[in-house]
């Protein structure tokens, strides 16, 4: 008789009362390394969660996934491989936990169950590989404990054994079938090969583990009954065949693992999340748009501070604000968000959007069109209607092509712009290369540089550059590499940051909403917009480029349209110190092909001027927040329920709407002055702009 010690069941309860990842990834073999006896199952143990060390605790919460285009950053495949390696341990835990729970179930399924137990102990091995080639380990970022608040459904479930292979095999590895293959291919065009190969081998075994769940399901539950019928009549809710599935679909490994294609398609054409769920946002829908708040999409693989996150989602509610009040604004995790309250500043609640072109009764309107938003709306049961997502429209190598070509970057800079390939980026030298290239540019620019990443926006992951400095690390210029390569170019002294903002119209034609002269602090974060009124009521940046921008605005209208693309956009300019020492323009730096925090300033300039605040205006200015250097009542009396019209009064005669609730500290306002002057002249008293602007 084998020792109590080299029992499956023994070998289970150490797996789950040992907190060690060593503990865990201990193999389901005796000392000798033959296979544990079965033959003494025992009776069932109840046990709720696995004993784990701290730095593996698990928290309420879920664990999303950064989508599968950002994975050219090394930030983005770590926390890809922080979730694959947790889901391999919660599955390792979970196949020990269903051994020890059901002990009756016949021997066959219990030696198949032990041997997927050790193919995911297997995969874990290998994600941790791959986590410490990048530096990291398990239990840096937050684990989630979803898979085990599954327990008390799947133990209570009337169907016993058979519910686990529902939702193990038939529903959470099912689904692993379509995010092996689209997650490969997006560490592939990562650069990351070795991972792509794991998740090959991941995907070969997990068409294994739902080929047995399918046959054993069937053994356990009638061989002859209806497959959707039997699959919904043993997974346990919520979970379902909506959680069966990624994107894209993939028929020809289901069908590899013996799923029946009635399954197939009843899988392929489910809805994600609870029905409840669903009937309420289609509700929604049908009442108004549904706003999907994705802000700072671009930078979904790099960490964002609480600060930035706290300021998008101030945006995300002013740019609500520009809707009808029907309409709902939900974030990237389907949680609602609450509507903000009316600014009474602004007049009484309009009954639909700002511009004819957001009529948006019954629609989505995302912020950026991504891949995971189109993703995230389509699992909620709702209708994608925005525009196609396309990664190649947010690529600066793409932009600064164009742009070379279309005569739009002037001849003293064009040969000092470069578009790096990863490639370029990971040959030896590059770093001390890319200096010696800065020393050779004119006196004139500094001799400073900035190499930004292709993909992403607001400045983050940008790497700056001197020509006296140190040589870039390597580690940084991989970072680049992991985000599709880099482009470089001098960081001139600018003298005016400018937008364009557009709407696109399905046939091509351009609509400029506005120009404005956007407020940024010294390291390029966003503040504010600010421009003048013209007598029709629009604004203007004020500069003497604004025709050049507009025209630039036109042409970039027309590789977008190219490429299918039709919806909102903003340009990016500037002007600066040039060769000769005078002003020139840069009239197209950078294309954000969605909505804009511009055209959120735009539109608040908009319903303030449809609410007649003031006739006599010709300056404005749009602020995030309140300047602290502006102080409380010293200059203005800042009235939270003014009549229409109405509102503080500057000693300069500017007049200042708060946007926010009332008693905000700092909230967001809009500024109205008589004479451009004076409201320069107060932008820089507060430190909004410098004397030289």
């Amino acid at each position: 008789m084998s020792s109590p010690r080299q029992s499956v069941r023994a070998f289970c309860l150490t797996l789950l009362e040992s907190g060690s990842l060593e503990a865990k990834l201990r193999p389901p073999l005796t000392a000798a390394g033959g296979e544990l006896d079965d033959t003494h199952p025992g009776p069932a143990v109840r046990l709720d969660r696995p004993v784990r060390v701290p730095e593996l605790q698990s928290r309420r919460g879920g664990e999303t996934l950064p989508p599968r285009g950002r994975l050219l950053s090394e930030a983005a495949q770590v926390i890809c491989l922080q979730r694959f390696a947790h889901h391999e341990l919660l599955a390792v835990e979970l196949f020990a936990w269903a051994l020890l729970t059901w002990p009756d179930m016949p021997p066959l399924l219990r030696r198949g169950m032990l041997a997927a137990l050790a193919d995911e102990q297997r995969h874990l091995g290998m994600y941790l590989g791959r986590l410490s080639a990048h530096g990291s380990h398990l239990g840096e970022a937050p684990l989630s404990d979803y898979l085990w608040r599954h327990v008390p459904a799947l133990r209570d479930h009337p169907a016993g054994p058979a519910s686990f292979l529902a939702a193990m095999g038939l529903t959470f590895e099912q689904a692993n079938l379509d995010f092996t293959l689209a997650y490969g291919e997006g560490f592939r065009a990562g650069g990351d090969d070795a991972t792509v190969s794991v998740l090959a081998r991941v995907h070969h075994d997990e068409i294994g583990h739902v080929r047995m769940a399918w046959r054993w399901l069937r053994r356990l539950r009638g061989q002859g009954t209806d497959p959707v019928a039997l699959y919904e009549e043993c997974v346990p809710f919520p979970l379902g065949a909506g959680r069966a599935k990624g994107h894209p679909f993939d028929t020809v490994s289901r069908r590899s693992a013996g799923l029946p294609e009635k399954l197939i398609e009843h899988v392929r054409r489910a809805g994600g999340g609870a029905g409840r769920k669903k009937s309420r946002w289609r509700e929604r829908q049908a009442r108004g748009a549904l706003l999907w708040g994705n802000l700072g999409a671009e930078n979904e693989a790099l960490a964002v501070s609480a600060q930035a996150r706290a300021a998008a989602h101030k945006v995300a509610e002013l740019w609500m604000l520009l809707h009808g009040p029907a309409s709902r604004l939900a974030g990237p995790g389907r949680e609602e968000w609450q509507r903000p309250q009316w600014p009474e500043t602004l007049g009484p609640c309009p009954d639909g959007p700002v511009w004819a072109w957001l009529e948006d009764e019954g629609r989505v309107v995302a912020w950026l069109a991504t891949e995971r938003a189109r993703r995230d709306v389509t699992d909620t049961g709702l209708a994608w209607a925005g525009a196609a997502p396309d990664p190649v429209l947010g690529d600066k190598g793409w932009i600064a092509r164009h742009t070379r070509r279309a005569g739009l970057l002037p001849g003293s800079l064009s040969r000092m712009i470069r578009v790096l390939t990863p490639e370029e980026l990971r040959r030896q030298h590059t770093g001390a290369r890319l200096l010696t290239e800065i020393r050779g540019w004119p006196k004139w620019t500094g001799g400073r540089a900035i190499l930004k990443p292709r993909h992403g926006s607001s400045g983050r992951g940008r790497m700056p550059l001197e020509r006296d400095g140190p040589v870039p690390a390597g580690r940084g210029l991989e970072r680049m590499a992991r985000r599709g390569g880099a482009v470089l170019e001098p960081w001139l002294r600018r003298l005016l940051d400018l937008s364009v903002q557009v709407y696109l119209e399905r046939d091509g034609t351009p609509r400029i909403l506005g120009t404005t002269r956007q407020l940024l602090t010294p390291a390029g974060i966003w503040r504010g917009n600010a421009g003048e009124l013209t007598p029709s009521g629009h604004s203007s940046s004020g500069s003497p480029w604004d025709g050049a921008i507009r025209q630039a605005a036109s042409t970039a209208a027309g590789w977008l349209a190219r490429r299918g693309y039709a919806g909102p956009f903003g340009l990016d300019a500037f002007s600066y110190t040039g060769s000769s020492g005078s002003e020139e323009l840069r009239p197209l730096v950078e294309i954000n092909p969605r909505f804009t925090t511009g055209m959120v300033a735009l539109g608040l300039l908009d319903r303030a001027c449809h609410a007649g605040l003031p006739a006599s205006a010709t300056a404005w200015a749009f602020l995030a927040s309140l300047p602290a250097s502006a102080g409380s009542a010293a200059e203005f009396s800042l009235v939270d329920r003014p009549q229409v019209g109405e509102s503080g009064v500057a000693r300069d005669g500017v007049r200042l709407f708060r946007l926010g609730l009332p008693g905000a500290p700092r909230p967001p306002v809009l500024l109205l002055a008589d004479e451009v002057g004076s409201l320069d002249r107060l932008l820089c008293r507060w430190g909004v702009v410098s004397e030289s602007a």
